[in-house]
């Protein structure tokens, strides 16, 4: 079970920045992807359980060309390792799901789709028109 935002034309884009071994757009792309994932951490930390806090301090974005992801569970080299079960749950051992990455990604999809389009026009604007 996983909470995907697909891009239309985004692999294309990625494809066509590659072909230019630019590595500045590169660079801006990946920003690109980390301000439009650092969105849904407020919402994620917010929502995330809290007994000493230290998952919700854990939820970070990270982030490559090819894409980004909200995680929790490592922050600082102090792997959390109960985040994935508290996440999704753990029938067995009687822990419930809490969902809190894809309530806060889904929360905040129009506000990162709206970022992420402002964000990939101005990287084509500046280095197209340069």
């Amino acid at each position: 079970m996983k909470f995907q935002v697909r891009v239309e034309g985004h692999k294309e884009l990625r494809k066509a920045i590659r072909d230019t071994k630019d590595k500045g757009l590169a660079r801006g792309l990946r920003q690109a992807h980390k301000e439009t994932a650092a969105l849904v951490v407020p919402p994620a930390r917010a929502d995330a359980p809290k007994q000493s806090g230290s998952l919700a301090a854990s939820v970070a974005p990270s982030s490559s060309v090819n894409g980004a992801v909200v995680r929790a569970g490592s922050a600082k080299g102090r792997t959390k390792f109960y985040a994935g079960p508290i996440h999704f749950g753990w029938p067995r051992r009687g822990i419930k799901p809490h969902a809190f990455l894809f309530r806060a990604a889904y929360a905040m999809r129009e506000q990162y789709a709206t970022r992420f389009r402002e964000l990939i026009s101005a990287l084509m604007r500046d280095n197209i028109e340069s």
